[in-house]
């Protein structure tokens, strides 16, 4: 498996990728939010877009015997979390984790994470966060994690809360 910085010539893929991970989440979520599924694609392409020109926005993929299996990317935390939690200097945002349904439960999540927060240790950038809404994202992040250092109660509805977690590369777990 490779991990490296996303190219002009695998945004195909990665529209490709967004569209299958969010198709299927939507559904398993029982989500049905008219235009959800087209403007999410759409916010992922960006960023990826942003990518190439703006380098304080890293994108990653995990490429697997030719096909991206997965994505990351490392940012400036985006306004939710950044109104949600006080966040330390030169926090970075975990975001756009997606892989495959096909290459799911391959511990490419895990792999994606490791080597983001690697490459957090290489900028000297010792703190990140990372949010998640959807219930199945939640429980991901949980069992990776631990419990989330802050929650939104309600935030998606009557019992849909919205979860941060704030982590220090040099505090283990």
């Amino acid at each position: 498996m490779e991990f490296r910085k996303v190219k002009r010539a695998d945004t195909d893929q990665t529209n490709n990728l967004f569209t299958a991970c969010l198709s299927k989440l939507l559904v398993s979520e029982n989500i049905q939010e008219e235009g959800l599924l087209e403007n999410e694609v759409a916010r992922l392409q960006k960023n990826v877009e942003q990518s190439f020109d703006q380098p304080e926005q890293l994108f990653f993929i995990a490429e697997k015997d030719g096909t991206v299996a997965g994505t990351i990317a490392l940012s400036q935390p985006g306004p939710m979390i950044s109104s949600a939690i006080a966040l330390p200097r030169g926090c970075l945002e975990i975001g756009c984790v997606y892989v495959r349904p096909e290459f799911q439960r391959q511990g490419i999540g895990k792999f994606m994470l490791q080597r983001a927060q690697s490459e957090l240790e290489w900028l000297n950038r010792p703190f990140y966060c990372l949010d998640a809404g959807f219930p199945s994202s939640q429980r991901y992040w949980k069992s990776i994690l631990g419990e989330p250092g802050f929650v939104l109660k309600d935030y998606w509805g009557p019992g849909k809360p919205h979860m941060f977690w704030l982590k220090n590369l040099n505090e283990k777990s």
